[in-house]
C-alpha cells in the first residue's frame, strides 16, 4: 500500500524525481524503503518517455521484512528475478509472475547487491542498490 502511495506522489509531482536519481543507485523514500533504480539491459530507465516498451518495474528493499517488493506490469508470464551480493557473495534466485507485487525475501546482509529481471521474451533489466 505505502509502495502504491509512493508511486502516486511521484506521478503527480509531489516527490521530484530527481531525489529518486540523485545517487545512481537508490534513494530512501519518506518511509525509510530503499528506491531500486531498475534500468534496461541497454542502460534506459525503464518507464522513461523515449522507451517505447510497455513493460514497467519498479522495485525497492524493505527492511522491516528483509525483502525486495518488485511490481511489474506488462513483463510476460514469468519472469526470472536473480540477486547477488558482490560484498559478501549471496544469491538469490526467484520466478515470479510478469504482472502484479512480488516479495522476494532476501535477508538483510549488508552489502552491494545487484538485481538482475530476465522476462520471458529474453528482455532483460538489471538494478543495483547498497544495504
Amino acid at each position: 500500500m505505502l509502495f502504491k502511495l509512493f508511486i502516486l506522489l511521484l506521478a503527480v509531482g509531489l516527490i521530484p524525481k530527481t531525489n529518486l536519481l540523485a545517487s545512481g543507485i537508490c534513494s530512501s523514500s519518506s518511509d525509510g524503503d530503499d528506491v531500486i533504480i531498475v534500468r534496461c539491459h541497454d542502460g534506459q530507465l525503464t518507464g522513461a518517455p523515449r522507451v517505447p516498451s510497455s513493460t514497467r518495474i519498479e522495485a525497492y528493499y524493505d527492511a522491516d521484512l528483509a525483502s525486495v517488493c518488485a511490481y511489474l506490469v506488462n513483463a510476460g508470464e514469468t519472469v526470472d528475478v536473480e540477486f547477488n551480493n558482490l560484498t559478501t557473495g549471496d544469491s538469490f534466485t526467484f520466478e515470479i509472475p510478469g504482472s502484479g507485487m512480488s516479495v522476494l525475501p532476501i535477508g538483510g546482509a549488508a552489502g552491494y547487491w545487484t538485481v538482475t529481471f530476465t522476462l520471458s521474451s529474453g528482455a532483460v533489466y538489471e538494478g543495483e542498490f547498497v544495504i
